[in-house]
């Protein structure tokens, strides 16, 4: 069942490069700031995504959120996306947490959130995650 919106961040796509031109696969890496069920977070992640037939892409993201206190978590969100027009683009997937979650985030351990992200034509990005109970 999908549970509360739990997560909420911002931030920027900081970089990009290709990795095959057959397919294509781009792949990037981001910063965002937010808080997860109230607590202060740092997300740091690291792409790829690959064109499909149709237009849709397919992403992998290898992610880890720390707090302010040095807790820890990582996980490996994966989904699909769509252009949005004008060199935005909108994905919906899921992230799988690791089972490696430390302090606050300790929560975290094999959790599993339904997540939905917006990256703008300026590199803009916003996340927002669902607890899947």
């Amino acid at each position: 069942m999908l549970g509360d919106l739990v997560y909420e961040a911002k931030g920027k796509v900081i970089g990009k490069r290709v990795l095959d031109t057959e397919g294509p696969t781009i792949e990037g890496t981001y910063s965002t700031q937010g808080k997860i069920k109230g607590i202060e977070v740092m997300e740091m992640g690291t792409f790829s995504s690959t064109m499909r037939p149709g237009g849709a892409m397919y992403g992998e993201v290898k992610a880890v959120l720390t707090t302010p206190e040095g807790d820890m978590a990582s996980a490996n969100p994966k989904g699909i996306g769509r252009s949005t027009g004008q060199g935005a683009i909108s994905y919906r997937g899921c992230a799988l947490f690791n089972a490696n979650a430390t302090g606050k985030l300790a929560f975290l351990n094999n959790a599993v959130l339904v997540v939905d992200v917006e990256i703008d034509a300026s590199d803009n990005m916003t996340i927002k995650g669902w607890e899947w109970k």
